[in-house]
């Protein structure tokens, strides 16, 4: 069972949620990511052009084929950019699918 996110997806993301994240992705589980979840799936998708328009399929296809350092270094820049990057609000209520946008 995957821990249920009760935030507002602000704040610091951990590299546990980043990983968890990265599982379901793998896992093909992406049903009812939670505001903080769907921030990390932006920033894997900000992270490099070929995957901003990729579906949840297609993004846990590209995990499947990292190797564990480039896993590790991923994780670490995508914590990166969540700490550097405003919160992102999603349109839909926790729908993958949906693109965020930037508050402004």
């Amino acid at each position: 069972m995957w821990r249920e996110e009760r935030d507002d997806g602000a704040g610091a993301v951990g590299e546990m949620a980043i990983v968890d994240v990265f599982t379901r992705l793998i896992f093909a589980d992406c049903e009812g990511f939670g505001p903080r979840q769907l921030r990390i799936v932006e920033a894997l998708r900000a992270g490099d052009a070929s995957l901003l328009a990729a579906t949840p399929q297609e993004l846990g296809g590209y995990l499947r084929t990292l190797g564990v350092a480039e896993m590790i270094r991923l994780v670490t820049a995508i914590r990166a950019r969540l700490d550097t990057e405003p919160p992102v609000t999603p349109l839909a209520s926790g729908a993958l699918s949906s693109r965020a946008v930037r508050p402004r």
